[in-house]
């Protein structure tokens, strides 16, 4: 069984933050702002459908 810890975060938009790689483009006092990645994983799950996901495996690694 797999154990997850979820914590919530409240955050806003950043300007010029998009889903896809772009996103992660950017230069890195703009990415490592607070929040920055959170909002942008976020951006990713609310893009998937269950008809993208199903059937398939979805994979999350942190690295410090």
């Amino acid at each position: 069984m797999v154990l997850f810890n979820v914590s919530r975060k409240d955050t806003t938009p950043f300007d010029g933050q998009k889903p896809g790689t772009s996103g992660l483009r950017k230069k890195v006092k703009v990415f490592i702002q607070p929040n920055y990645l959170e909002n942008f994983v976020q951006a990713s799950f609310n893009a998937l459908t269950t008809e993208k996901v199903r059937g398939n495996f979805l994979q999350l690694v942190k690295c410090f």
